[in-house]
Parts: C-alpha cells; sequence; structure tokens
C-alpha cells in the first residue's frame, strides 16, 4: 500500500454517474473505477477511451481500474484485451484479472482455473503502472 501511496478508505465511483463523483467537495487521494461497469455500457468505454479517465472525470490523483466483474465478463477478455484497455483507460493503478467466485459446487477452484489465474496475474507485472492483487473471499470449507 505504501509503495502506491493508497489511504485506508478509498471510494469506488459509478463512472456513468455523476452523482458520485463527490471529489470537489470532499478530499479523496484516490478512487476506484469498475471496470466491468465500464466495458458493458460501449457508449461510456467510447467516451472514456477518447479521454482517458483522469480526463472524462475530471479527477487528478490516483485512480485505480478494479477488475472485479461478473463471471460471465471474465470469459470475454484475453489479457491482452485487459492490457488494450488499460492502455486506453490510462488508470494510474490496476488490479490483476478477476477469476471465479463459487459460492456452491465446486467449492474449489478447478487446476485449469488456478493456472489461468496465476498466469494472468504473472502477465499484468509487465505492466508499466502499479498493480494490486486481489485476495478472493473463501468458505471456512474452501481454507483447509
Amino acid at each position: 500500500m505504501s509503495k502506491i501511496g493508497l489511504p485506508r478508505f478509498t471510494p469506488i465511483v459509478d463512472v456513468g454517474d455523476g452523482r458520485s463523483w463527490f471529489w470537489k467537495s470532499v478530499e479523496l487521494p484516490a478512487i476506484v473505477v469498475n471496470l466491468g461497469q465500464i466495458i458493458t455500457k460501449e457508449n461510456l468505454l467510447n467516451k472514456i477511451s477518447k479521454r482517458g479517465l483522469h480526463d472524462y472525470l475530471g479527477f487528478d490523483r490516483k485512480i485505480i481500474l478494479s477488475t472485479i466483474m461478473p463471471d460471465e465478463l471474465l470469459d470475454a477478455l484475453a489479457v491482452s484485451d485487459y492490457f488494450k484497455l488499460i492502455d486506453e483507460l490510462r488508470p494510474d493503478v490496476a488490479m490483476v484479472p478477476d477469476n471465479y467466485t463459487y459460492d456452491d459446487d465446486p467449492l474449489y477452484l478447478s487446476w485449469s482455473q488456478t493456472i489461468r489465474l496465476v498466469n494472468n496475474a504473472n502477465s499484468f507485472l509487465d505492466l508499466e503502472i502499479p498493480v494490486l492483487g486481489l485476495c478472493k473471499g473463501a468458505f471456512w470449507d474452501q481454507a483447509h
């Protein structure tokens, strides 16, 4: 956290709803934006891609790009897609790609999904911006 300079609290803002852009009245050193929200609205993606997140939002401090999104969107993106989007959106920090969350059977991530997750996260080390790893939630039965 200190390498990136993040505060203990960093709000997630809705890039499609200016009512959540409250940094003009509250001093915020960083915000989080959700990639899934951006890529599901093509007109929003086009607007932001042309200007970059900082210019689009009028925010001059750190922007963290969250890759946490619904499972069905995860299959649609390859690492090269993430890299292209990160290049267009120009965040200051990006999370490694999200992966499936199971809340029923199977309780455990398959080996193929585990390898995919590690390979994707490892690829993100090639980015020229800081990268945040994701800690996934788990049921107690999954932890031992």
